[in-house]
């Protein structure tokens, strides 16, 4: 199966190039039960549950609705066929989910508004359910600048900073390293493509991102360590910063409790 005639009609060399899916985004919300707490009689029909304007007092990040008998799901009020909708996700009942028969075109209602037409074209019965924000999170570190104190030359690029020793001395809760000259932003030394590199949250300077010219596989050092061949594939110049854990301590002061950094 080896070629041996000319290109074409043998095969010519080729490139190629993959876009690669993301990660799905995680979702941070927590769903209710269905709520089909009314029916399609009277002024329309009406979803919602007054315990949900604590339940999701940080908002509604999404919702849903669909027919009490079955069908198809809907997470837009728009996109609903058989009737006009109306979502609220901040009523005096709490988020809700409405169709009104007034507003249905051909619906025959009386003078107070109360179905007197079939459904359709008058409202349906539908269940809707709300997808509720958690309660945003409190950020328990504190970020140091970016640091770049070395260079690529000599025995690698050493990012650290004496004085974090001090500021980070209750841990390292992340950190992100990327190259002085820009591009992405990597918070696991394992992701960085470009050379092998070394995470240490407690070196004897202080927390620390390291590229060391002899674990770079193809770099050329001399006897010392120092390197002597280009980058890449030696180390590059890096900047890193530390997100540095925060203790609290709570004292109660009447009902409140107070909060301070503890230095």
């Amino acid at each position: 199966g080896y070629k041996v005639g000319p290109s074409p009609s043998c095969c010519l060399d080729y490139k190629e190039r993959f876009c690669c899916k993301p990660r799905p985004p995680v979702s941070t919300c927590k769903w209710t039960n269905w709520i089909d707490r009314d029916d399609l009689s009277g002024k329309g029909d009406y979803e919602f549950d007054e315990n949900h304007k604590k339940t999701c007092r940080n908002g509604v990040e999404k919702y849903e609705v669909t027919l009490v008998t079955g069908g198809s799901v809907y997470d837009d009020v728009n996109d609903v066929p058989s009737n006009v909708m109306i979502y609220n996700p901040a009523s005096s009942e709490g988020p809700q989910v409405a169709c009104v028969n007034v507003l249905q075109p051909r619906c025959k209602t009386n003078s107070n508004g109360w179905k007197a037409g079939p459904s359709p074209p008058c409202c349906l019965d539908y269940k809707a359910r709300f997808c509720c924000k958690p309660r945003p999170q409190v950020s328990t570190c504190k970020w140091t600048n970016w640091i770049d104190r070395d260079d690529s030359s000599g025995k690698g690029d050493y990012e650290f900073d004496e004085n974090h020793k001090k500021t980070c001395r209750n841990g390292v809760e992340k950190y992100e390293v990327t190259l002085v000259a820009g591009g992405s932003v990597y918070d696991n030394v394992n992701d960085v493509p470009s050379n092998v590199m070394i995470y240490n949250p407690a070196s004897s300077e202080g927390p620390q991102v390291a590229c060391v010219n002899v674990l770079q596989p193809g770099c050329k050092t001399n006897s010392n360590g120092w390197k002597a061949g280009p980058s890449p594939p030696c180390c590059l110049d890096y900047q890193a910063r530390y997100c540095c854990k925060i203790r609290k301590f709570f004292a109660a002061v009447g009902k409140l409790p107070v909060s301070f950094d503890g230095k």
